[in-house]
């Protein structure tokens, strides 16, 4: 079968999704482009141990998982930056459910019967929840973007406020969690932190002598220690004055006034937040009432993200690395591995002139701000932080790059 052949065949099965509404028009063109570039993984032939009389590796009917692992390991090292060109980790995620939805459409849907195809063998899509599947992988190379991530909003303080002056809309001030859903909400816009970190804070996690707060275990069980401004001191004060250490920061209760464990009480913040962004028209839905934009834990994430940012507008390049020294000199154990972060940062942006033999660049001092407020949240990837957290300043989307002189 003939390359071109391969990919029709690839189109016709996502139409049929679209036909029976189980995807978008415009799901169906990104999964056949994800799965399009498989095929280009699958003309280095000999390398993938394909049978040598093979002559039909585009015919899906002869695939194998193993063939599909290949194709994800290849972009596993071009997201770490080891490979030809970058890839994102949301794109990875993105071929994940394409193979995941195509396999559904044959196995299920026998969308491809008329060709003589029942089966098609890709691999398990699987899940983070059950820690099997290339989107646990995926979760495991730092990849995965989860449903809030992908729709929640870049957000703004304005939008930032009216969640919080939402609260009592859906949960009134009688209610004994009120106070502690607030507080919840306002320390992961002071520090940017997920959701699942914030409501695990115990009291020993607030350092008001060094000014930190620590997140342990984290993404990919990655523990760090985030900066608080002296602002926020009397609020962490009032949250740990006279209580142990152990103790939780922000304990939520059940209705049987039972104290949640750690994955109810991220849960029940999620939904906090979904009923306040409906309820405040914060959320966007397409003519299919499918949500398409809202703001989400996430979006207070991106808040914080944004404000970072925005305050290093006029730092020097010089007090930029000051910055992130002093942020890095605060890691303790994790010091080794946020350097080696960077430096891999570093490799990735100076991939084309490492190739031609030239020395590496620093980093400029915008992508120095940028890696600033990743670091913060957790992360190091400067592309990462426009694409999915902040909005660049003006004056360097407009200004011609023969006169940015930064």
């Amino acid at each position: 079968m003939k390359r071109e052949n391969g990919i029709k065949m690839i189109q016709q099965a996502f139409q049929q999704g679209v036909k029976m509404k189980d995807i978008s028009e415009e799901t169906a063109k990104k999964y056949t482009r994800c799965i399009g570039n498989f095929f280009n993984t699958l003309d280095e032939i000999r390398e993938l141990g394909f049978d040598k009389k093979s002559r039909d590796a585009y015919n899906p009917k002869f695939w194998k998982g193993g063939w599909v692992d290949k194709h994800f390991n290849k972009m596993y090292e071009r997201f770490h930056g080891n490979g030809k060109k970058p890839v994102s980790g949301s794109y990875i995620e993105s071929t994940a459910h394409a193979f995941g939805k195509l396999q559904q459409l044959v196995n299920e849907h026998d969308v491809w019967k008329n060709a003589g195809v029942v089966k098609v063998r890709v691999g398990l899509k699987g899940s983070i929840e059950s820690e099997s599947g290339r989107l646990y992988q995926n979760y495991l190379h730092g990849a995965s973007a989860s449903a809030d991530e992908s729709t929640s909003i870049k957000a703004s303080d304005k939008e930032y406020n009216k969640i919080l002056q939402g609260i009592e809309k859906v949960i009134p001030k009688s209610n004994p969690n009120y106070q502690t859903i607030k507080n919840v909400i306002i320390s992961q816009r002071h520090t940017g932190g997920r959701i699942t970190v914030e409501t695990n804070l115990k009291v020993g996690d607030i350092n008001l002598t060094n000014m930190t707060k620590y997140y342990n275990k984290d993404k990919n069980d990655f523990s760090r220690r985030v900066p608080l401004s002296n602002n926020q001191k009397l609020f962490y004060r009032n949250l740990t004055q006279g209580k142990a250490k152990g103790s939780p920061l922000f304990p939520l209760f059940d209705t049987n006034n039972k104290q949640m464990d750690k994955e109810t009480a991220s849960k029940y913040m999620q939904n906090i937040y979904k009923k306040v962004a409906e309820s405040s028209g914060l959320i966007e839905k397409n003519e299919n009432g499918k949500v398409i934009s809202r703001y989400t834990s996430h979006s207070t994430r991106r808040v914080y993200a944004q404000g970072l940012y925005d305050s290093t507008r006029f730092t020097s390049s010089k007090k930029l690395d000051y910055e992130i020294k002093k942020y890095i000199n605060n890691q303790g154990s994790n010091k080794e591995g946020i350097i080696e972060r960077i430096q891999k940062e570093k490799v990735r942006l100076n991939y084309y002139r490492i190739q031609k033999g030239l020395p590496m660049k620093d980093f400029t001092w915008n992508q120095k701000r940028k890696l600033l407020v990743m670091l913060h949240l957790g992360h190091s990837r400067t592309d990462i932080c426009r694409k999915s957290y902040i909005v660049e300043d003006l004056f360097l989307c407009k200004t011609p790059k023969k006169l940015r002189k930064w």
